[in-house]
């Protein structure tokens, strides 16, 4: 970026907003990479302030917040053309006319003549505007017939009538198409609801396109991302899923790529109608599909027939006859010219096999619990998405092939659907895929880059503490006191990740907190000035609530956002009436940790194995990091504290009793006036129950330990605080009714 190329923009702009009467924009003014500047339309007009980032200026998309919305937008295009498109849009809402602002002098410049007044009244004005504006739009869709409206039908016939709606926009030469994505067959329930989706509501995709040229348009369109305008609650999901969009859609729009997409015609042929009129054609009100694989079949070129024996059958049922599985028979030959060449592979090397059957199940969409009343779309194998099957085998889950031949609206729905059940793989930011060397988590986040951390923490892309205290106090509070006692413990350094990196609000270029320069006491001390929860849900808004945050310590509303935002657990306060009784205490909280792509994996190992659920105790000091990175195998590694006298894996136990006894009492380290409910007591204790597939288990009486970490996934959390655990200790996940309380808990939540 030329720092000298931008000042002379910077000129440019500011120089023509002294003298241009429409274009309201002033304070400009530029700090670092950052672009400020104001709408301002005159006296008691609408006056908002903008923040446009100049990180890929002035060839790439920049984002660009303004003050009154939460919703960051993507321009291109120089300052000064940035501005006028600003300028251009806000007039437009607040039906500022701008050719009524210009004066005599300006219209002149602009090339009128004394002829075009015969057009106008007597005032000056048009005789009938609301005539012109319809005409103008009438014309508007005229346009859209040509490719537009081809690709609109089209997404109708594969997705449903209401997937997909247009609207004119005539002002700004512009028709905004709006996706009702479908999301509800791959991501399921548990997921939605950690993810911060309200599975009720449709997500809409909003892609502003122009009128006139649609995708010949030389930049890029324009995307907002929602479930609910105007809503209290933001939907946080919107950021990232924007991320993915312009990232994909800069990839793949002509201008940029030189590929031109000309949509071809979708034709049902009378097989397909039937099918799909058998399963319900249409898009639910709600949003839900209702279309079989048979249609995305045929988008892809894969009319769905009725299945037959051929010659693949007969080869994989050679193979497994050979004692191969039907998984490494089925991709040997996926990879090999002939039955020989694949047993000779499966022979010489099956570990190349093996690795290529992973990344095929990793690479597959599916909702791990599909409500049997809810109808279905698409057929099970993500390769029938895309023009070239091999391409759904590649590792990078962001660069695969999608067929352009039913347009490119068909394209971008086809795209968020494969990245969708992956969002947590990703940087809610920058869209870089995460390197965790535990493997991921359920809840999308932010990775460690800095600029990704800042824009995380001070653009509002993150969670508002507020929110989620409004909504779930109780958990607050615990996260709190997980994070205190890790941050006081001796074993800080080791178990404390991850360590925050958190900006001074007053000078950005300033952390307070960083993972390369790690200072507890400090991090304590702002820890310890945290007011309680209880006083921060009474505050009237989320400035209140601030407010009291920032009176205790400048820091600790950006270390609770991070606290909140860090977790990547799925951590929910248990109904009072679905309790697990045998566990004799009130605080009991569901506990998903498992990533989509993992939870899939084990509902797969379960229906082959069977499962079996088990405790798992450790130390209150490593809660902290267990809901960010995962219980891990610590056998011989720095974080053990206890022997491996049964080897190396996870220690599980069906006695409760047995593992409490790994829990160790840990004596308060706060105050008896600490503000948080869990740290002003005695003696804390925590304990899950896990979910564990039933292979491979080392039982040696009450304790069994599980080798593979992908075979163990949380289920329930509890915390008993300053009490006795006896009657507890007796819980047995072998007993027939304990199990069968664990599993009615299941069904309710």
């Amino acid at each position: 970026m030329s720092k000298k190329l931008i000042e002379g923009h910077l000129n440019e702009a500011m120089e023509l907003s002294e003298t241009s009467v429409t274009l309201n924009i002033c304070d400009i003014r530029l700090e670092d990479d950052t672009l400020h500047f104001t709408y301002d339309n005159g006296n008691d007009g609408e006056r908002e302030t903008f923040t446009f980032m100049l990180t890929e200026y002035p060839g790439g998309s920049n984002m660009l917040f303004a003050s009154k919305s939460s919703d960051p937008k993507s321009y291109k295009g120089t300052i000064l053309e940035v501005l006028k498109q600003v300028s251009k849009e806000y007039n437009a809402k607040n039906g500022v006319d701008e050719d009524e602002a210009m004066p005599d002098s300006q219209l002149d410049e602009e090339g009128y003549e004394e002829g075009d007044d015969e057009n106008m009244g007597s005032d000056g004005m048009e005789d009938d505007a609301e005539g012109w504006e319809e005409e103008y739009a009438t014309e508007m869709s005229y346009k859209e017939n040509q490719e537009l409206t081809l690709e609109v039908e089209n997404h109708q016939k594969i997705f449903g009538r209401e997937s997909i709606s247009t609207r004119p926009m005539p002002l700004l030469e512009t028709v905004d198409v709006e996706i009702n994505v479908p999301y509800r067959d791959i991501l399921s329930d548990s997921c939605c609801s950690a993810w911060g989706i309200n599975h009720n509501l449709p997500i809409i995709l909003k892609i502003s396109v122009s009128a006139d040229y649609f995708l010949d348009a030389r930049d890029e369109p324009k995307i907002e991302v929602y479930q609910e305008r105007n809503a209290k609650k933001v939907f946080r999901l919107k950021y990232q899923l924007a991320a993915v969009i312009l990232k994909y859609i800069k990839e793949i729009w002509p201008h940029n790529c030189g590929k031109k997409i000309r949509a071809e015609e979708f034709q049902e042929t009378e097989s397909l109608k039937r099918s799909a009129s058998e399963s319900g054609s249409d898009l639910k009100s709600s949003g839900t599909l209702s279309r079989t694989g048979s249609l995305i079949s045929k988008v892809l070129g894969r009319e769905e027939k009725k299945p037959k024996k051929t010659a693949r059958d007969a080869d994989v049922s050679q193979l497994v006859d050979m004692g191969f599985s039907i998984e490494m028979s089925n991709q040997a030959l996926k990879m090999s010219r002939d039955l020989e060449e694949a047993t000779n592979l499966l022979l010489s090397d099956p570990e190349s096999v093996e690795r290529a059957v992973k990344v095929s199940q990793n690479s597959k969409l599916g909702k791990s619990e599909v409500d049997p009343k809810a109808p279905t779309i698409m057929a099970d194998r993500i390769d029938e998405l895309f023009s070239s099957p091999e391409k759904a085998l590649t590792s990078d889950h962001t660069k695969i092939e999608i067929s352009s031949k039913y347009g490119f609206l068909v394209m971008v729905t086809t795209y968020l659907r494969f990245r969708m059940p992956n969002l947590n793989n990703f940087c809610v930011i920058c869209d870089q895929p995460h390197v965790f060397a535990h493997g991921n988590m359920l809840k999308p986040a932010v990775c460690a880059r800095e600029l990704c951390c800042f824009a995380f923490q001070q653009l509002g892309v993150g969670s508002d503490a507020a929110d989620d205290i409004a909504t779930a106090a109780e958990v607050v509070d615990l996260l709190v006191c997980f994070a205190t006692i890790a941050a006081a413990s001796p074993r800080n350094t080791m178990i404390f990740e991850p360590y925050p990196t958190i900006f001074d609000p007053k000078d950005p270029k300033k952390t307070i907190f960083h993972p390369n320069s790690k200072d507890f006491i400090q991090l304590s001390a702002v820890l310890s000035k945290f007011p309680s929860v209880e006083k921060m849900s009474q505050a009237k808004d989320f400035a209140d609530m601030k407010k009291q945050m920032d009176k205790a310590h400048e820091h600790a509303y950006s270390l609770l956002q991070w606290i909140i935002t860090s977790n990547r657990s799925h951590l929910v306060k248990m109904n009072s009436n679905n309790l697990i009784k045998g566990m004799q205490t009130t605080h009991q909280y569901l506990l998903l940790s498992a990533a989509p792509e993992k939870e899939a994996k084990f509902r797969q190992m379960k229906e082959k194995h069977g499962s079996i659920f088990a405790f798992h105790g450790s130390p209150i000091e490593n809660w902290h990091a267990i809901l960010r990175t995962g219980l891990k195998n610590a056998s011989g590694t720095k974080l053990q504290i206890n022997g491996a006298a049964y080897g190396s894996g996870i220690y599980l136990s069906p006695a409760a009793a047995t593992s409490f006894g790994y829990c160790r009492m840990q004596g308060s380290v706060a105050s008896s006036h600490s503000a948080n409910r869990f740290l002003d007591t005695k003696n804390i204790h925590c304990i899950a129950i896990c979910e564990v597939i039933d292979k491979d288990i080392r039982k040696n009486s009450n304790i069994w330990v599980q080798p593979d970490p992908e075979f163990v996934v949380t289920r329930f959390f509890f915390v008993f605080t300053g009490m006795d655990t006896s009657k507890a200790q007796a819980f047995n996940t072998e007993n027939t009714a304990c199990r069968n309380e664990i599993l009615a808990a299941l069904k309710s939540h």
